[in-house]
């Protein structure tokens, strides 16, 4: 006969299975939590959150990812073929002391362009410029070393700016152009090796440099604050820009002075020489005049290493210019997204005034405006981050200004008072020699009789 079978106690049996495989999952979930705690968790970058909180502009910055670049090896290479050829160079660019990745000049350029347009707002660092010679030189096949060299410093001090730099350390373009190992001309079209991509590429660039451009009162500021600092920098960048270029005018012409006064000293000492001491006054001339051009030529080069912040300074005008352009840009963006929203909404109106409208379209227009409306949202928040990036850029910038100006205003009075002062000394100090050896001069011709009279005239 079958077995009976004891239905109540099989559930029983298989209710007490399920709860002890529950009590293990439970068990072992538990000591997998206490291991985890046990072993200490990789720390996440925090962030800080940068931005001016009446503005809204408040945003997220995390520590930078790159801690040191280096650029090193500059290389000369050859593109183009057999008929028409061009030599360029290009450079190692170390990244935190392990990592490489070789990039010419050009790709620095399309770098500064392309954190301009991701990091709007904020006001970059001067970036190495083509010098006159240099844009001759770059003309040419016989690029030197020092050439390739001294740029090489230039762009190191720039790009440990830019990782420097809270919000464009860790921007898109520049992890591109510091970590991507192939061409980055697959990446960036402005500087493919295809003639034809760059051309095209670099059109668009220029039309969007010039639909951004400063001029104060083209939008009005709803912030009373962003608005009278555009005033205010605005005057500031104006007097910068009319009076370092006389400055440094100053240091070129007074070393163009000491130039010509150190020639005038050597010729004079060539015709003294071809006398044979006959003419020691103008030995005493000559020698002044030597003394003069080194002193002046020594003040040129102290009144150019003062002037040279303010140079920096200069340049910096360009890019605030630019953050400010980019300001009244997102203004724009917002003011055309909240007119878009208006104009939805009265579209709306309309339709639902009108009896014979169907649903379906009123449907679609409300779909429309929550769309408008989520876009005005986001064009808010957008230029709001822009005004607070603004904000505390010049603040940065107008500190270092101010220190900027103080130091070098005491060493330009301190070195034109020295330079005054030591050659006012060498001339009256000259000019004491000077009468000294004419006394002679005059007391030998007259004991010298006719003879010597004839010699002193000619």
């Amino acid at each position: 006969p079958a077995p009976v079978v004891n239905q109540s106690a099989v559930n029983a049996q298989a209710k007490f299975l399920e709860e002890r495989k529950a009590m293990q999952a439970k068990l072992k979930a538990k000591k997998a939590a206490q291991k985890a705690a046990s072993q200490p968790a990789a720390a996440e970058p925090e962030a800080k959150v940068k931005g001016n909180k009446k503005e809204g502009g408040g945003e997220k910055i995390y520590p930078s990812k790159f801690k040191t670049v280096s650029v090193v090896e500059p290389t000369q290479r050859k593109e183009g073929g057999y008929f028409s050829s061009s030599t360029y160079w290009v450079y190692k660019f170390v990244v935190n002391e392990s990592n490489f990745v070789i990039r010419r000049f050009r790709d620095m350029v399309a770098l500064e362009n392309r954190l301009h347009d991701s990091c709007p707002g904020c006001i970059l660092p001067p970036s190495p410029d083509k010098h006159k010679l240099r844009a001759i030189e770059e003309g040419t096949s016989a690029q030197s070393l020092e050439f390739a060299q001294a740029r090489c410093e230039e762009m190191q001090t720039y790009l440990t700016q830019l990782i420097g730099h809270p919000i464009l350390t860790n921007a898109e373009p520049l992890t591109t152009f510091l970590t991507l190992q192939d061409d980055i001309g697959t990446t960036w079209p402005e500087v493919s090796s295809s003639a034809v991509t760059r051309l095209k590429a670099s059109v668009d660039v220029d039309v969007k440099q010039k639909m951004k451009v400063f001029n104060v009162g083209d939008v009005t500021d709803d912030s009373p604050q962003l608005s009278d600092l555009a005033i205010e920098e605005n005057e500031r960048m104006n007097t910068i820009l009319q009076a370092v270029p006389k400055l440094e005018n100053a240091t070129i012409l007074l070393k163009e002075q000491s130039e010509y006064c150190g020639n005038v000293g050597v010729e004079m000492t060539k015709l003294v020489k071809d006398f044979d001491g006959e003419m020691e006054s103008l030995r005493v001339l000559s020698n002044t005049l030597l003394r003069s051009a080194r002193r002046s030529k020594r003040a040129a080069l102290e009144l150019s290493a003062a002037v040279s912040p303010l140079s920096q300074q200069h340049k910096l005008v360009h890019y605030e210019k630019k953050a400010f352009a980019d300001r009244q840009e997102a203004l724009k963006i917002r003011i055309a997204a909240g007119r878009t929203v208006e104009a939805k909404q009265i579209k709306y109106d309309t339709a639902k005034q009108d009896r014979t409208t169907p649903l379906e379209k009123l449907k679609q227009i409300e779909m429309e405006i929550t769309t408008a409306k989520a876009i005005s949202v986001q064009r808010k928040e957008e230029a709001n981050i822009v005004a607070g990036r603004l904000l505390s850029e010049v603040e940065k910038i107008r500190a270092e200004r101010r220190s900027c100006y103080i130091s070098a205003c005491k060493i330009m009075a301190s070195s034109f008072a020295e330079g005054c002062r030591e050659r006012r000394a060498i001339w009256e100090q000259g000019l004491e020699t000077f009468k000294r050896e004419i006394e002679k001069e005059e007391a030998g011709g007259k004991s010298g009789g006719d003879g010597g009279g004839k010699m002193r005239s000619d």
